[in-house]
């Protein structure tokens, strides 16, 4: 048995990076901010580890914060994508930051229909809450 890709992976990263990316622009409010090369392999290398929902989560983690918000001695915001991003460490640890974001998420869950939730999700984060299969499989 061998996989066969339809080519929506490449579609769906694209769209992936861009969804992260943008959130973050408008999570920090960076809207002059640039997708360079350094950005974007920061966001694919995450995306490899790690679900976009996991990622979003650790964005709006760090804007909770108040030290990398600016609200520390010198008044320096440490928020780039490249700063959440930089390791699994910080990626992780700015997740956990974010812990009512996925109550909300939880929450709403229960309060709602499948179809619901479903649709209250796309809406607020951009992307489908149930991961579509891209690969169809062959025989051999």
């Amino acid at each position: 048995m061998f996989e066969v890709y339809t080519g929506q992976e490449k579609t769906n990263k694209i769209d992936n990076i861009r969804l992260i990316f943008d959130h973050w622009k408008a999570v920090m409010n960076c809207p002059r901010a640039q997708l360079d090369h350094v950005r974007k392999r920061k966001i694919e290398t995450a995306l490899s580890m790690y679900t976009v929902e996991f990622i979003l989560n650790a964005i709006n983690g760090c804007a909770k914060c108040d030290w990398n918000m600016g609200r520390n001695p010198s008044g320096k915001k440490y928020n780039d994508i490249e700063l959440i991003l930089r390791n699994a460490k910080n990626i992780e640890r700015f997740e956990e930051m974010a812990p009512k974001i996925k109550k909300q998420i939880e929450t709403k869950k229960t309060e709602m229909s499948q179809l619901e939730w479903e649709q209250w999700y796309k809406n607020r984060y951009g992307i489908d809450p149930i991961k579509p299969k891209n690969k169809l499989t062959a025989s051999a």
